[in-house]
């Protein structure tokens, strides 16, 4: 069939197959047909492969830039291309497509940015991209900078350090957040970067005296790579220096990421001619170049990098000091969570560790700093530790350790400065404040004090003392009181030592600032002594513990499987169903004239509407009672919790910004009064039994970090429950408690959300109307049956003492339907006729002098 055309030969082979066989696996032909088809439905780009790449013209601004079109779709799988450069991204990057950008003799002074731009309404566009910058087609080419997953982004810059004049430079884009099954059209174009903002002005604090400095320009310099792993891991040559096992130097300071690309100390780090060490623990665990899959798994890393001999021995006191990028998981035995630093002060025989007072060795709180699990990556960070012992030693070694098997750590820029002798150091973020900000006038509730104080000098600080002052916003002095610790010695801290007074606001509006001040016979350091917060008291009628300032999103991990039967891609196999709330104390239930609140609203706001369209939400507050101090709350035990009112709420997906419904009450009291010194859970849950990949998540804001003004009043309580004041509540619903505070590591729920995020979630109440009713009457015990009823309520009660009372039929807006009056009662048994009511919720309320019990019974017909 030589020169007809392609599709009428597969026809005519299709047809001639069919007659002959008589239709005989027809549906295997069809597949194969099918197959034949799909390779041709769109042709494999032009620029498929970074050798021939799309030009892009270079414009003036984003105005000006001509967009050039875009298709991913038809490419070759680039996870089985060999030669190709690096990219950030294990295997998402399969349909990529490249594009370049030329400069002429002018470099721009500014650099330049590429941008992608979607029209969502094409019907052919990606959903995401990923984007790549290269200097060359190298495959061991690092990328300048690189992105796969990181949504609603569309620019990437190649900044001045970068560019050469008269020189390509390339540009990677593939479909994201997936591989192939998202790739499709988009637009890129390129255009001079405008001019950004000033930057701050330069330190011109004078520098403290260098007494030992290695940069790493040209190497290791001396210091030795010391392997303790028992697995030989592989490493290509052509990437990096490597001596021994693990530690690397990069001319560059970028060394292999376990995906394939990547990880760089400074910013555009390939541009920059800065050596450093580092150890890439994520490549050497999984040793996948590149990484499609991320496996397999050999393991944990354990390696030090260790300084030659510097001397000390003129020194009175010392620091260690040194730019880090990393990222952490898991650990060994000395760090728990991957890296680790020490010293030694006979030449390497036996090891040190830098400071007792900063926590060495729980790297929890290592040097000042978190070392977080699995936290995201940080870049050119400096970190400043004593080395107290080592001044007057002649043979003093420093070795940085990393043991882990994810993901970095890059070292640049050690150096051993002269320190201070004496340094009382208020340290920041440990320092007690409120428990709830902004404060409502109605719910006035004392600041308790308390700070952290460190001496990482080289003597004992004599006469510490910690003063706090408070101004109002009129600049009045309206608090001033000290805490004398009298002596501090070297390497030692102080934690959650109390002021013995608390400050108590007016109850009018008004806006504060509180300073920490502290103060030693002798500190060489003043800088780090004072630290000080804002606080706030606002004439509103709600509890809330933020500003309304969306700083990230909060839900439960479902890819490890922590809470539901789900790991990794596999689709989940049961509905992810659960409860969030925050935790407020009312410390009053009335206003100053003496009329009582009760809750009218809960105000909400989503982290992700449009993923759980249509599902249902039940809205509700809880009072609260932590008798066993277990920090659990479980939601049947009637003696520690009682759903006090409800509302309920369906998904739309187009909300943005807080959401408000109305609560209705439940239960005996009605209608929702406040009682004072009281905890009380506002709650959201997610009851749609649904089985679906999306988790409901729930805005949060870090204006205010609680952290340690909880962990107060939990420390000084001394069982006294009013005393206590907690986070948020959460609760997995096939799990049936709230976790309202940290407990065991062992249960599933702690360690998940921390206090420091707080979900936007508020509380509202109002003054009682003057027809509502008050549940302050203990001594009556009432029943109602038959509930649900059709026809009639019959009312069974008994009274400690003789009472006159009037029983009240009440619908739900507080209309009183049928009531009826009794007097010097003890024991009684009342009916009620409903068949004049309507189907419907109705109250029972038993007034008597001493207040009102309310019982809730349904007429159901």
């Amino acid at each position: 069939m030589k020169g007809v055309p392609y599709f009428k030969r597969v026809f005519i082979l299709s047809k001639t197959y069919c007659m002959k066989y008589r239709y005989f696996h027809l549906q295997v032909l069809l597949t194969f047909i099918f197959l034949i088809f799909s390779n041709f439905l769109w042709a494999q780009p032009s620029n498929d492969d970074c050798s021939t790449p799309t030009s892009i013209s270079l414009g003036l601004d984003s105005i000006s830039c001509v967009p050039i079109r875009g298709d991913t779709r038809g490419t070759i799988d680039a996870t089985q291309v060999t030669d190709s450069p690096t990219v950030c991204s294990g295997s998402w990057f399969t349909d990529d497509v490249w594009f370049s950008v030329e400069t002429g003799e002018d470099i721009p002074p500014f650099g330049i940015t590429i941008e992608v731009r979607l029209d969502t309404t094409s019907g052919t566009e990606l959903i995401e991209q990923g984007m790549a910058i290269y200097k060359d087609c190298d495959s061991e080419s690092i990328p300048i900078d690189c992105f796969s997953d990181n949504p609603g982004v569309r620019t990437m810059q190649i900044p001045t350090i970068c560019i050469e004049a008269n020189s390509n430079y390339l540009i990677r884009i593939w479909s994201a957040p997936g591989p192939r099954d998202n790739e499709g059209t988009f637009s890129i174009c390129a255009y001079e970067t405008p001019e950004g903002p000033t930057p701050p002005p330069i330190n011109t604090d004078p520098e403290p005296r260098v007494i030992y400095e290695e940069n790493f320009d040209e190497g290791f310099n001396g210091w030795i790579s010391v392997a303790e792993s028992t697995t030989p891991h592989p490493h290509p040559d052509s990437m990096d220096v490597r001596i021994d096992n693990h530690w690397v130097w990069s001319e560059n300071a970028c060394i292999r990421a376990f995906n394939g690309g990547a990880n760089c100390l400074h910013d555009f780090g390939p541009c920059i001619q800065n050596g450093a060490i580092g150890i890439p623990a994520g490549f050497y665990s999984s040793f996948i170049p590149p990484c499609h899959n991320c496996g397999p798994f050999l393991d944990p890393v354990e390696a030090h990098v260790i300084s030659p001999p510097i001397d000390l021995s003129n020194e009175e006191c010392v620091m260690l000091t040194w730019i880090e990028a990393g990222r952490f998981l898991n650990g060994g035995d000395i760090s728990n969570l991957g890296p680790f630093v020490q010293y030694s002060l006979d030449n390497g025989e036996a090891w040190l560790n830098p400071s007792d007072a900063i926590g060495t060795p729980d790297v929890a709180e290592n040097y000042g700093v978190n070392y977080v699990v699995n936290a995201p990556a940080t870049r050119e960070f400096k970190r400043t530790i004593p080395l107290l012992g080592a001044e007057g030693n002649p043979n003093v070694r420093i070795r940085f350790g990393f043991e882990s098997d994810f993901y970095f750590w890059i070292i640049d820029d050690v150096k051993i400065i002269a320190s201070t002798i004496s340094d009382a150091n208020a340290l920041d973020n440990t320092f007690t404040r409120a428990t709830i900000n902004p404060m409502s006038i109605h719910m006035i509730d004392p600041y308790d004090f308390a700070i952290d104080i460190s001496n990482l000098a080289c003597e004992d600080l004599t006469n510490l003392n910690a003063n706090m002052t408070i101004v109002n916003s009129a600049g009045d002095e309206v608090h001033n009181v000290d805490l004398e610790y009298g002596t501090l010695p070297s390497d030692s801290i102080v934690r959650n030592i109390p002021f013995s007074s608390p400050f108590t606001p007016d109850a009018i509006a008004d806006e504060y600032n509180a300073t920490y001040t502290v103060t030693a016979d002798r500190d060489d350091d003043s800088s780090n002594n004072i630290r000080s917060f804002q606080a706030s008291v606002v004439d509103e009628m709600q509890f809330r513990k933020e500003d309304g300032i969306t700083t990230g999103q909060i839900s439960p991990n479902i890819n490890s499987g922590v809470f539901w039967g789900v790991t990794g891609d596999p689709a989940p196999t049961e509905s992810f169903n659960w409860e969030i709330g925050n935790i407020f104390f009312a410390p009053n239930d009335r206003t100053s004239d003496g009329e009582l609140f009760r809750f009218n609203e809960i105000n909400f706001q989503l982290g992700n509407p449009e993923d759980i369209v249509g599902d249902s939400l039940v809205v509700s507050v809880y009072k609260i009672e932590d008798h066993n101090f277990d920090n659990i709350i479980f939601k049947d035990d009637q003696s520690e919790i009682t759903k006090l009112g409800e509302g309920q709420y369906n998904v739309t997906g187009l909300e943005d910004g807080l959401i408000s419904v109305a609560l209705n009450p439940v239960g005996i009291q009605n209608p929702l009064i406040i009682e004072r010194n009281t905890h009380y859970i506002a709650a959201i849950e997610n009851t749609t039994n649904v089985i679906r990949t999306a988790i409901m998540s729930f805005a949060v804001d870090n204006s205010y970090d609680y952290t340690d003004a909880l962990e107060n009043t939990r420390l000084n309580a001394n069982g006294d429950l009013t005393k206590i004041r907690y986070g948020n509540a959460y609760a997995i619903s096939k799990q049936n408690y709230f976790r309202i505070g940290p407990g065991d590591p062992e249960v599933q729920t702690s360690g998940n959300f921390p206090e420091i995020n707080t979900p936007i979630i508020r509380l509202g109440y109002e003054v009682t109307p003057s027809n509502s009713t008050i549940d302050i009457n203990k001594n009556i015990q009432v029943e109602l049956s038959p509930n649900p009823t059709a026809t009639h309520i019959t009312v069974d009660l008994s009274i400690k003492q003789a009472t006159d009372m009037d029983i009240s039929i009440v619908d739900l807006s507080g209309s009183i339907i049928v009531n009826k009056s009794f007097n010097a009662v003890t024991e009684l048994r009342e009916d009620f006729n409903l068949n004049a009511l309507t189907s419907g919720v109705y109250f029972v309320h038993i007034n008597t002098k001493n207040g009102v019990q309310t019982r809730k019974f349904v007429l159901n017909r």
